[in-house]
């Protein structure tokens, strides 16, 4: 952004929260083996943009479709499908779990999820109130992928 390296998904948010609405930001973005510069004009985001944008959350946390650059940073194969962690809300199941945002769920209940609606769809099929819910991740900083159990619940999902 501007010229500045961009660490991970939080830092980019960070970064472009810092400029002033209606200014030009300077992207530079990693696209078949090449750099390129993108001008984008900034604009005010609404309060519940990132809800619009994303759904609901789950589990208290907000996700996205990992792209090639999520999985890189966490040292994942880039054809490897997953789901990027965007937004952890403090005190939920995630939180609990010790799920961050920039985490890539590379599986629920030992089947792959390649897709926000894949994710969901795999939680609600496996989530029983009360029990725990295991999920496989990959973590930037970590060699190899984990395990990560979610409680669900009592109530349930709660969506």
């Amino acid at each position: 952004v501007n010229g500045q390296t961009v660490e991970n998904a939080s830092d980019l948010q960070n970064k472009i929260s810092k400029l002033p609405p209606d200014d030009v930001a300077i992207l530079t973005l990693w696209r078949d083996g090449e750099h390129i510069e993108v001008e984008v004009v900034l604009t005010e985001r609404p309060d519940d943009g990132l809800r619009a944008l994303l759904g609901p959350p789950l589990l208290g946390m907000q996700i996205d479709t990992a792209e090639e650059i999520h999985l890189r940073n966490v040292g994942v194969d880039p054809d490897t499908p997953g789901v990027v962690v965007i937004l952890v809300e403090p005190g939920s199941p995630a939180a609990d779990a010790d799920l961050r945002p920039g985490d890539v769920i590379l599986e629920v209940a030992k089947e792959t999820v390649g897709s926000p609606s894949e994710f969901r769809r795999r939680v609600q099929e496996n989530a029983q109130p009360g029990r725990s819910l295991l999920f496989r991740i990959a973590r930037e900083g970590v060699s190899s992928p984990m395990i990560m159990t979610v409680r669900i619940p009592e109530d349930g999902l709660g969506n």
